[in-house]
């Protein structure tokens, strides 16, 4: 039997690991989005989920409240944009602010994937009950630890102490 390499890596695979976890659900969801029929991307759900969840909002706001770039909502929002899934329009009280809405084509869309979300939800259950410690806990512990110092900020101090 091959050994995975990633997983000799140990510490310097964790990145790896986290991408190719991340990746093989992202693939399963987009496969079954397609599978049903459904023009859409697991890419997207964060940000539509929110909008869908919490009314109109701006990009920084989803930003903050996803922990995620500026550029990166941009980048999504244009998509669902071009999707006719949200809209933008000019905040009333800061017209350089755009606040993103939920069409009436995405009310929609929210209503199809339901049944996906709930089979993501119970699947995601699943494996996290198999887990023989709490998964979300760790990973929130260790985006709280990096939050506190960044991971450039650690790599400095290891770096400036071993010189």
């Amino acid at each position: 039997m091959n050994k995975d390499f990633i997983d000799e890596m140990e510490e310097l695979g964790i990145t790896s690991r986290l991408r190719r976890v991340s990746d093989a659900m992202s693939h399963a969801a987009n496969s079954f989005y397609k599978g049903t029929g459904i023009d859409f991307e697991a890419r997207w759900f964060s940000v539509f989920y929110l909008i869908a969840s919490k009314g109109p909002m701006g990009v920084t706001e989803i930003a903050d409240l996803l922990s995620i770039t500026h550029p990166a909502v941009i980048q999504v929002t244009k998509e669902l944009e071009n999707r006719n899934l949200i809209s933008s329009t000019a905040c009333v009280k800061d017209c350089r602010k755009r606040l993103l809405a939920i069409t009436a084509e995405g009310q929609e869309r929210i209503q199809q994937i339901k049944p996906l979300i709930n089979a993501f939800r119970e699947v995601n259950q699943q494996l996290l009950n198999a887990q023989s410690c709490n998964l979300l806990l760790a990973l929130r512990e260790f985006e709280d630890q990096l939050e506190t110092k960044s991971y450039s900020r650690r790599l400095q101090e290891v770096l400036t102490h071993s010189l």
